[in-house]
């Protein structure tokens, strides 16, 4: 999987939904910049799915709650075309606030137009089913989700073939002439006044694209959905051969205060990364009883006589794998921010220049570091 989409500019929603971002608010990273709103108690909290141990902070849906868009937003108006609807999601409870939980839909039932991501009656563990607004059942995944474990889904429609996939692993497929026109959107419970349905559960890195099925066979899911365009090719894990490469240094006793930042000038191995990174060793402070810690940042560029802060991609990653756990773009002044860090883990950031060849311009290698 690329860092870059290429499909970027047919996105119509793209909300990572998980705390790294800074952002207080479910804000969409499409090009339409599209905000939801909640209802009862959406919150950031801990994912405490099995296979996530990096202390990514992503939406709970507590079985009272939603997100939805203002009604004629047009982000799932597909008609009869191509499309892909992909999220993470990991179950609690079975999913169920409620029998036949809606974690997608797009209209209310029984009307016709739209479709849903449907858990499975009151299963606990339970199935996923893609299903017309009017109640029909169209897809359904062949075994149940395990409750707490971290799950890729996807919808696809290609050339009139509708697909389901969970983990990359294709669960069903039909012909579908549907004419999915409705033009509303709500994430937690059904559509209706009155609304029910809800589902319990984790959601994060929710991605529409409208026009373009992303997947027709089985598939190795993205780690992150990505939110730049442009054709960069980079793998999404940081080659151990890169990290292994890089000597960093100490800065003291675990209780020792930071008094700066030590620099190692490296270069390199894989041209894909770059041909040159600067490796910073940055202490993060924290108090006693936190249970995380953030990383703010800044991007800057070589200039005389002062370096000039940039807009830059930049990426957070895991040191032990290299695994990327998410991205985020630095704003005009180059400031970034990764929050929920896990005091568990050590970080990679990486800030990449688009306009020179893949260049990482820094990394910086983050360890938490209490304050007496």
């Amino acid at each position: 999987m690329d860092l870059f989409d290429a499909h970027y500019d047919q996105v119509s929603l793209l909300v990572p939904m998980n705390s790294h971002l800074g952002t207080p608010t479910w804000a969409d990273f499409s090009k339409s910049a599209r905000a939801l709103s909640p209802a009862g108690t959406p919150r950031f909290a801990s994912y405490y799915a099995n296979s996530r141990k990096d202390g990514l902070w992503v939406t709970y849906f507590n079985g009272g709650s939603s997100l939805t868009l203002p009604d004629n937003a047009n982000v799932a108006n597909f008609g009869t075309g191509d499309f892909t609807v992909e999220l993470r999601l990991a179950l609690h409870d079975g999913g169920h606030g409620s029998a036949w939980p809606r974690i997608l839909e797009t209209n209310d039932y029984p009307n016709p137009g739209g479709w849903g991501l449907v858990g499975s009656a009151s299963e606990n563990p339970g199935r996923l089913r893609f299903d017309l607004s009017d109640g029909a059942p169209l897809l359904i995944t062949q075994s149940a989700l395990t409750n707490l474990t971290d799950y890729h889904v996807a919808i696809t429609r290609a050339a009139g073939q509708l697909r389901l996939f969970l983990d990359g692993v294709l669960q069903g497929a039909l012909a579908s002439a549907h004419d999915f026109s409705a033009n509303r959107f709500r994430m937690g419970s059904n559509l209706n006044p009155s609304p029910g349905e809800y589902f319990k559960g984790w959601v994060r890195d929710l991605r529409i694209t409208p026009g373009v099925a992303r997947y027709t066979a089985d598939f190795t899911p993205p780690v992150v959905n990505s939110f730049y365009r442009g054709p960069e090719v980079v793998s999404r894990t940081l080659p151990q051969t890169l990290a292994s490469a890089f000597r960093f240094g100490q800065l003291g006793e675990p209780t020792e205060q930071t008094k700066g930042i030590q620099a190692l000038r490296r270069v390199a191995p894989n041209p894909q990364i770059g041909r040159g990174v600067v490796v910073r060793n940055v202490a993060l402070g924290y108090q006693a009883g936190d249970r995380t810690v953030a990383l703010s940042g800044t991007t800057k560029v070589k200039a005389l006589p002062a370096d000039l802060p940039v807009a830059r991609p930049v990426r957070l990653y895991r040191n032990d794998t290299g695994a990327l756990v998410a991205e985020t773009q630095s704003s005009v002044d180059g400031s970034y921010t990764f929050q929920g860090l896990s005091l568990d883990q050590r970080y990679f950031v990486v800030a990449f220049d688009p306009t020179h060849l893949h260049r990482a311009v820094v990394a910086d290698h983050l360890t938490a570091e209490r304050i007496p």
